[in-house]
């Protein structure tokens, strides 16, 4: 019940941050994007190798990538390895309201990334702050998500067809059909 009322804080608390903040909004293909940045959750293990394999897929087609995890644990478990282009939030690394208050947070949450993909659960509001803060231009999350509205856009994946596969590695394969697929045009806003 304690834990219940300190996210329903932390969402009021969110709310009146997004609300203060302004991003140029500029949609931008996979092709185009120079710069990415990835949210998701660690939980395990093949949550870490799918998005490290996401990454190194995106880093072998020349893009400058970022990524940030949050583990909801009080260590780093061991088959985490650390890089320079990812960081971990563990347990102690957020506030009383789950909002995130490690440097590297903040720094990720500042950069202007060409495309933020989140990756994150729907469960972890910790995640979900630093993609609604992020200053990207172009977000893309997943739709199981409660705050919707921080998205430029929303991909649900859903298993009506075979050809798509259930969870994380779906969402990835939607999100780069889609960024790969739609012709965008950039404008701000």
């Amino acid at each position: 019940m304690f834990t219940s009322i300190r996210i329903k804080t932390g969402r009021f608390l969110l709310a009146k941050a997004t609300a203060r903040q302004h991003r140029s909004r500029i949609a931008k293909g996979l092709g185009e994007a120079e710069s990415i940045g990835i949210v998701y959750s660690l939980k395990t293990i093949e949550d870490y190798t799918t998005v490290s394999g996401f990454a190194l897929k995106l880093q072998k087609m020349g893009k400058k990538v970022q990524m940030i995890a949050y583990h909801p644990q009080k260590v780093t478990p061991n088959f985490y390895a650390e890089n320079l282009s990812s960081d971990l939030l563990l347990k102690k690394d957020v506030d009383l309201f789950f909002r995130p208050n490690k440097s590297c947070a903040t720094d990720f949450m500042h950069n202007e990334f060409d495309i933020l993909f989140d990756l994150s659960t729907p469960d972890d509001f910790t995640a979900e702050c630093i993609a609604s803060i992020s200053r990207a231009r172009f977000k893309i999350g997943s739709g199981g998500n409660t705050s919707l509205a921080d998205y430029d856009l929303t991909i649900q994946v859903t298993k009506e067809s075979d050809n798509i596969r259930d969870g994380l590695e779906g969402l990835i394969e939607q999100m780069i059909f889609y960024t790969t697929t739609i012709k965008f045009r950039s404008e701000t806003s």
